[in-house]
């Protein structure tokens, strides 16, 4: 009968090839979200550009701080994203296109209510540490 190394109980064979085909990742602090908190901006950076368009030029002063596994959580990059920065930044500008749609070109005020109900949405209870959102 064949030896099979274990390590605490867990087949190590199994978990070297689960670590090479990429089914499973190595955990660091920062996966973990036991790094310190970051700033997460309410209106993607990305979409900076967008937001100046519509008359919209302060987007750094609307910030919530999130625990880094919160903050990686959200900007998951999913397959079929159309943009970096994962679930956030393609879930606001989804948001913004179809308000576009449905009333024309948007304002300041139009983006503060996409922000103030994806902040609701998704991040219920924080605090901006800056805005009026």
């Amino acid at each position: 009968m064949q030896k099979i190394p274990v390590e605490d109980g867990v087949n190590i064979s199994f978990r070297i090839e689960a670590l090479q085909s990429g089914a499973i990742q190595k955990t660091t602090k920062y996966r973990a979200g036991a790094t310190k908190s970051s700033d997460h901006h309410i209106f993607p950076r990305q979409l900076r550009q967008k937001f100046t368009q519509r008359g919209f030029h302060d987007i750094d002063n609307y910030l919530i701080r999130l625990d880094e596994g919160t903050h990686q959580a959200l900007h998951f990059k999913q397959a079929g994203d159309a943009l970096k920065g994962g679930f956030w930044n393609n879930e606001f500008m989804r948001r913004m296109n179809d308000m576009e749609a449905q009333i024309g070109n948007l304002t300041r005020r139009d983006i503060l209510r996409i922000g103030a109900q994806m902040r609701r949405d998704y991040l219920p209870g924080l605090k901006l540490l800056q805005g009026l959102v």
